[in-house]
C-alpha cells in the first residue's frame, strides 16, 4: 500500500491512508457499539468497541433482516437496554448514531442518559409523534428536529451530536441535518445511567426496531457521517 505521495514537491499522506486512520480515530472515540456482535443473548447486548459496556436487554427481542443483520425489536409497551454508567464516556460532547425504524407512531427515547431532577441535564436522542420527527436534546433545551417528516416501518440513519465549542447542538437524518432548535445548554456532570429504547425514567417507551448503536466522546464529522449512512445503507434495503 502507498501511504505517501508527493504534492507540490511534499510529501503528505495518501487519501486512502487518511480515510484509514480517520476510521481508527473514529474506533478510539467510540465507547458504545451494539448491533456488531456475532454472539446475541435474550439479555445480553454485547459492546464490541472495547470498553466493555455491555448493555442489558429486557424484553426487546432480536430479529434477523433479509440482509443478515439482526436488530433489536421494541414493542412500545416494557422494552429497554439498560447500558450502565458507560466507562471512559465525556458528557461534554456526546454523540449518539442508530439506524430507526418506527412501528407506530408514538413518542419513544432512542438514547436517553436523562436527569429530570438536576436541572433537565444529559441528553436524549427520541422519536416525538409531535411533527412525526426525530430530535435531538442536550442540556434540555428545545432541540434540533429532523426537517421532514417521518415515515412508519422505514429504515433512518439518525446522529445527533453536541459540540462544545462554538456551542452548537444538532441533528442529521440520512445524513442531511435537521432544523435548528433553542440555544443549546452543555450538558452537565450526571451519574444516570444511559438507556435505549425508554427514557430514563422509565417512560416513552419506544416502538419499532433499532440497529448499528453507537456512541462517541467525540462529534462526527459531516463526512463522517455521511459515510457511515453510505456504507450501511444497503442493510436496509435502501437504494
Amino acid at each position: 500500500m502507498i501511504e505517501w505521495q508527493v504534492v507540490d514537491g511534499l510529501f503528505v499522506l495518501s487519501r486512502t491512508r487518511q480515510i484509514e486512520l480517520d476510521r481508527a480515530k473514529q474506533e478510539r472515540n467510540c465507547v458504545l457499539k451494539l448491533g456488531y456482535s456475532a454472539v446475541r443473548k435474550i439479555d445480553t447486548d454485547y459492546d464490541v468497541s472495547g470498553k466493555g459496556n455491555h448493555g442489558t436487554i429486557t424484553g426487546a427481542t432480536w430479529v434477523r433482516l433479509p440482509s443478515g443483520l439482526w436488530v433489536l425489536n421494541f414493542d412500545g409497551v416494557d422494552d429497554y437496554v439498560d447500558a450502565g454508567g458507560i466507562t471512559f464516556f465525556d458528557l461534554a460532547t456526546p454523540c449518539v448514531e442508530a439506524w430507526v425504524r418506527m412501528s407506530a407512531d408514538t413518542t419513544g427515547e432512542i438514547f436517553s442518559k436523562f436527569d429530570s431532577v438536576n436541572g433537565y441535564a444529559g441528553f436524549i436522542l427520541r422519536y416525538n409523534t409531535t411533527g412525526t420527527k426525530f430530535e435531538f436534546f442536550a442540556g434540555w433545551t428545545s432541540g434540533p428536529a429532523s426537517s421532514a417528516a417521518i415515515s412508519l416501518d422505514t429504515w433512518y440513519h439518525v446522529v445527533g451530536l453536541h459540540v462544545a465549542s462554538p456551542i452548537r447542538t444538532s441533528i442529521y437524518v440520512n445524513g442531511v441535518i435537521g432544523t435548528n432548535g433553542a440555544t443549546p445548554v452543555s450538558p452537565v456532570a450526571m451519574t444516570t445511567k444511559l438507556f435505549i429504547g425508554i427514557r430514563a425514567d422509565l417512560t416513552n417507551d419506544l416502538n419499532g426496531r433499532l440497529a448499528l448503536r453507537r456512541v462517541y466522546n467525540t462529534p462526527l464529522t459531516v463526512a463522517q457521517i455521511a459515510s457511515h449512512y453510505n456504507q450501511e445503507r444497503h442493510l436496509f434495503n435502501i437504494k
